[in-house]
This record gives structure tokens, C-alpha cells and sequence, in this order.
């Protein structure tokens, strides 16, 4: 993409104010120039640029690897950012897959990896991303951690991981991710969407979400379903029920559960499972462009922005370098020329707000439509 110099230091300006130093806001500047315009592997190296000197290699690398600047405060400055010129219809939580040879880096085991169907080595991601028909950014990210990078204090030391951090499943950074959003900016305004299919025990995210009053539309196994959700139906259908979820026999919830019955027989029944209310089968037909645009964009991200390419080893590292890559990316997004009918687009579709919902258009929802599986 050709890179404007001048916006891209304006937004560095915005995105980049907290970091304490000048050396460290130079830094990152450069960094996010260099994931915006380096060629091939997005490696420290390459980041610098080809004038770059050693000294200024290995000062990008301590930059990133020892500095002591917050990613977070990029995820604070990046949210706002985008959702006031990117206005998201939906927040999307997504697992990203990073393979890596050995399990030296933090985080790296053995996943399985939903994509390929089978366990591969290296490290697994969670984002939250601010995801419309135009554009779906990331915002935060968590690693994952299991095995060893659990128990072994040394290694957890070496790595730098606070002793405090403890996710190891996809439905606990999910939930860690919406908390610390909603102290940055209050609770979403749009639903979160969630393909958790293949996760270790969704229903707990369904759970703490139904809890924190947040609207979800999160699609599950069949496994993760209450009995009275799991409905037969005829190919090719959409069906759906309202069951009640019990929370560890407290209060219960009414959620609802809406099943795409698959036109061919060997594909899979997708689980929707919603607290929408009041429901209406429309929202789950505004859901699916947005995450059609989705995977398309996690594609871009990991082809073009560098998510896999991080060499270092350390927790901070892996933090502050998706940090950049998010804001990276976001910067891009912002600076695709708006398609003409963005507008008229937006006020036939409307949004997935809570205030605006009972005025939803009416598009025409195919009877099953196959929602992509992306790069979750």
C-alpha cells in the first residue's frame, strides 16, 4: 500500500501517547512503518529497513523484547480510534493459531488447530476484534498458556510471564479480553459474536457473558448444547428454541439456541447460541457478511501484517509486537477509501444495537447459509 508519511505520524501521535519516552514513541513509529511497507517476513530485521544500522536493529529488538511500555495502553488508544471512524456492528472474539518450530518460545505446545482438522506445534492467540461489513480490526490480544508454561515457575520466569496470569483456555482469554474493554470504555454497545466450535468448554463463556448482561450470538458443538436444545431438523433449515442455562444451580437464563441445518449431508449443523431478545431471525442474517468480512480480513492480517512472524521469545514480546500489528492494521483499515455505497448501505442494514434493533430491515435469509470458518 502506498504509506502516508504524514497520516501515519498523526496517527502514531494518537495511538502512541502514553508511552513515556521519545525514544520509545520513535520506536514505535518505526515499527509501524516497517509492518506497513517491509517485504516478505515482517522480522526485526526487516522492520528496521534496509538502511538500518546493527545498533538500530538491536535497539528496535530491545524495543520490543525488554521495554517496559504497556501493550495495553495501545489497545486503549487503538479502541476508541476505530470505533469512532470504523464504527463496528459487532465485537468478534477469534482464536489465531501461530505454528513455531520447538517449545522455547512462550506459550508453544502442542494445539489443535480447527483449520487444519489435526494437533500442531506452537503457539495459540485470542483477539478481540471491532468487525463490520468494511473492515474487522484487532484490538487486544491474550496467549494461551497449558502443560508446563502452567506449572514450571522457572520457565514461566524466564519468559517473563507475570505469576498472576493463568489462561488456558480460549473461553478464559475471551472473557478477560470483553473485562478489559469494558474498563477502558463500558460494555459493548453490539453483540459479541464467537465461533467457539472446538473450544474446551464454551458454555462457560456463555455463561459469564449471559452473567455480564453482554448480548452474544456464540456458535458451539453440538457436545456444549443443553438436551433441550439439541433439535433434529430437516436439511437445509434454519430451526430454533429457547432452553434455560443454569448457572451452577443459582439463577437461570433464557438463551436460545438457533441450529443452520446443512443442505449436504456430510457438512456440519452449525449452533448458534443467543441471548437476543427480542430475537428475530434477521440478526443472525446481518451477522454473516460482517463475518464473512472477518475472515477475510484475520486472512490479510496473517498473510500481509506479520502475526506469525515474531521471533522472540518472551510474553512482553509477544504482546507488544500483536500490539503493533493491531494498530498496524488498523491504520491500513482507516485509510481504505470508503466503497460509495458505505452510507446507503449502512442506513438500509442498520446497526445490531441493542436501542436500534426493532428497526431492522428485512434482507432475505437463505434457508442455510455456510458461515466461513476463517482462521479460527
Amino acid at each position: 500500500m502506498f504509506l502516508n508519511g504524514e497520516r501515519l505520524s498523526a496517527f502514531s501521535r494518537e495511538i502512541f501517547p502514553d508511552l513515556a519516552r521519545a525514544d520509545q514513541r520513535r520506536w514505535a513509529n518505526v515499527y509501524l512503518r516497517g509492518i506497513l511497507s517491509a517485504s516478505g517476513k515482517k522480522t526485526i530485521r526487516n522492520i528496521a529497513g534496509p538502511h538500518s544500522s546493527l545498533s538500530d536493529v538491536q535497539s528496535l529488538r530491545q524495543f520490543i523484547n525488554q521495554s517496559t511500555w504497556s501493550w495495553e495502553s495501545v489497545a486503549r488508544r487503538c479502541t476508541p480510534v476505530v470505533s469512532s471512524r470504523l464504527p463496528p456492528e459487532l465485537w468478534v472474539l477469534d482464536s489465531v493459531f501461530i505454528r513455531k518450530r520447538g517449545d522455547a518460545s512462550v506459550g508453544a505446545g502442542r494445539w489443535f488447530v480447527r483449520r487444519s482438522g489435526r494437533t500442531m506445534n506452537g503457539q495459540m492467540g485470542v483477539a478481540l476484534f471491532l468487525s463490520s461489513q468494511r473492515s474487522s480490526v484487532p484490538v487486544d490480544w491474550r496467549i494461551l498458556l497449558r502443560g508446563r508454561w502452567m506449572v514450571d515457575r522457572e520457565l514461566r520466569k524466564g519468559a517473563g510471564v507475570p505469576e498472576e496470569y493463568r489462561l488456558e483456555h480460549g473461553w478464559e482469554a475471551g472473557v478477560d479480553l470483553l473485562d478489559a474493554a469494558i474498563r477502558r470504555g463500558g460494555p459493548p454497545r453490539r453483540p459479541v459474536v464467537a465461533d467457539c466450535t472446538g473450544w474446551p468448554r464454551a458454555e462457560c463463556l456463555i455463561r459469564e457473558l449471559a452473567k455480564r448482561d453482554i448480548e452474544f450470538l456464540v456458535c458451539v458443538d453440538a457436545s456444549a448444547l443443553p438436551e433441550e436444545g439439541q433439535i433434529a431438523a430437516t436439511p437445509g433449515r434454519v430451526t430454533s428454541s429457547v432452553v434455560q442455562l443454569a448457572d451452577r444451580g443459582t439463577a437461570h437464563s433464557a438463551i436460545r439456541v438457533v441450529t443452520q441445518q446443512p443442505i449436504q449431508r456430510d457438512d456440519p449443523a452449525r449452533h448458534w447460541v443467543t441471548n437476543i431478545d427480542p430475537w428475530d431471525l434477521r440478526v443472525l442474517g446481518l451477522a454473516l457478511p460482517v463475518l464473512r468480512r472477518h475472515g477475510q480480513d484475520v486472512e490479510r492480517l496473517e498473510s500481509d501484517f506479520g502475526v506469525h512472524d515474531f521471533g522472540g521469545r518472551s510474553f512482553g514480546g509477544w504482546h507488544r509486537h500483536l500490539a503493533l500489528v493491531s494498530a498496524a492494521f488498523a491504520f491500513s483499515a482507516l485509510e481504505k477509501p470508503e466503497p460509495p455505497t458505505a452510507h446507503r448501505g449502512a442506513e438500509h442494514r442498520g446497526h445490531l444495537a441493542r436501542s436500534e434493533r426493532r428497526t431492522l430491515p428485512a434482507p432475505r435469509v437463505p434457508n442455510a447459509v455456510a458461515v466461513p470458518q476463517g482462521h479460527r
